[in-house]
Order: structure tokens, then sequence, then C-alpha cells
């Protein structure tokens, strides 16, 4: 069997080297590059109103980053609007770095809450299942900091609650030049007769992939998936791809049960 990690450099290590301590081979192949984005005159009045905001979610450990240096590099934010919020993340990668930079910065311990301390998925269904969103008032208003083009169930699904919705774009998911040149060692060295598994953790990612096979001339038939929201398992499955897992989450432990789904065999 092959994995095919498609997650970006700095965030695939773990998962990486836990498969391959269970012997499986495992292909890096990033199909997602975070790169920052320029942040206009409209979007730093956000940054400036944050008052106006019932509840701040968060939806990467990029995001939390970004948001930060942005804070941290002015001087015209009020501190204490931003001290008095609750705030959201989509897992608990995300919120551990939003504890770790808000401790070292405030010396405080910040109300966050994710998904998962509700037994809940850490996606988009797992946030509005949140009795904090649920609940949210139709006054309410809700800023999601996040990957530019992502997050757009999320955000579409609050608006036709009649919630007021705006978003902070603070980079954008490229695909990796070099990616290219890495599938094309793997496909012209790779035993096809072999199991192939592919991670699919977001709709970008999977656009990205169809991509690449098409450059190569190559069926996406011809994989198993491992996607992180049943939304991707949906639109796989429209295109004729029958062997997709759903998984709540990326822990090594869980991809490692959803290839065992497969017929991986793990030391």
């Amino acid at each position: 069997m092959i994995f095919i990690s498609t997650r970006p450099k700095n965030r695939s290590e773990l998962l990486t080297n836990h498969l391959k301590a269970q012997s499986i081979q495992v292909i890096d192949l990033p199909l997602l590059e975070l790169v920052r984005c320029d942040i206009n005159d409209f979007d730093k009045q956000k940054l400036i109103n944050l008052s106006h905001y019932h509840q701040l979610v968060f939806v990467s450990e990029m995001a939390v980053r970004t948001f930060f240096d942005l804070w941290l590099n002015d001087n015209t934010l009020s501190l204490n609007d931003f001290l008095s919020k609750n705030f959201i993340a989509v897992g608990e990668k995300t919120a551990q770095a939003f504890n770790d930079i808000f401790q070292q910065q405030f010396a405080q311990f910040p109300n966050i809450i994710t998904p998962s301390q509700f037994n809940l998925p850490e996606n988009n269904e797992g946030l509005l299942q949140l009795d904090v969103i649920k609940n949210l008032p139709k006054t309410a208003k809700v800023l999601i900091i996040k990957g530019k083009d992502g997050r757009t169930l999320f955000k579409k699904t609050l608006q036709k609650q009649g919630i007021w919705v705006d978003t902070l774009d603070v980079y954008q998911r490229i695909f990796p030049i070099a990616s290219r040149q890495l599938f094309a060692n793997f496909f012209q060295s790779v035993d096809f007769c072999q199991k192939k598994v592919v991670l699919i953790t977001s709709m970008t990612t999977w656009q990205h992939w169809q991509q690449l096979l098409n450059d190569f001339g190559e069926c996406v038939q011809n994989f198993d998936y491992i996607v992180l929201q049943h939304r991707i398992a949906t639109a796989l499955q429209e295109q004729g791809v029958g062997n997709v897992c759903v998984v709540n989450d990326v822990k090594p432990m869980t991809v490692q049960q959803a290839l065992l789904s497969f017929g991986a065999e793990l030391d």
C-alpha cells in the first residue's frame, strides 16, 4: 500500500513519521502551500472594530499566527476589546497555537472553544453544531479568520440563519510548483498494481489533485481516498469514486485506522 499525504509540508511531518513507523510507504506530495495575504484598509477596519463581533472563529494554525502578527504589530487596535472576546477554534492544534501566543503576550488564559471538546468533528459540521454557534441571536455578528476561499459552507450556513458574517482572509492556498515534479517522479516509478490511498482535506486540495491527474492522463477512480468531510466525500462519489473513507480529523491514529479499513498491513 502507498499512502499519499497531500497536506502542506510543515503540517504533515507527524503523520508521515507515524505511518512510516508502521511500515506504510508514504509519499509526501503537498497540494497546498499557505502564503500570507496583504490586508487592505477595509479588512483593517474589521480588526479595529472587534467589539462589534460576538464570536471570533479561527480555522487553522496559520490563521492564528497571521492574525496575531497583524494584531501585535498595530498599536491602534484596542487591547480591551480583544481580551474580552470569546474565541472558537476549528481544532485542537489551532486552539493550542492560539493558547500559546495568547499566554505569551498577555499572561492570561483565553476562553477558547473547539468542537472536539464536545466530541464533535474538527470541521465545518463540527463548528455548526457548537451550542455557541447554534444559539447565536439573529442580531449576532461573527468574524471568521481564515484563508481565501475557505470555509464557505460555514459562512453561508450562518448567513442563511440571518447571522451577520464577516471574514478576514489572512492567507491564501496555492499549488506548490515543486509538487508537479514530485508527482512526475512518483508516476514514473510507482507500481500501479499497488493500492494507493490519497488524503484529501479540502475542496481546494481535491481540485489541485484532479488537475494533476488530468495533466498526467491518470484517472481519479484509480485511487482510494481518505477525506476530512462528508461534503468532500459527496463530491468524490458524484464523480464515480467508490472507495472513500471519511474521517473527523487527521491525527495519526485516525488516519491509521482509516488505512486499516482499506486493508493496510500495519506492524
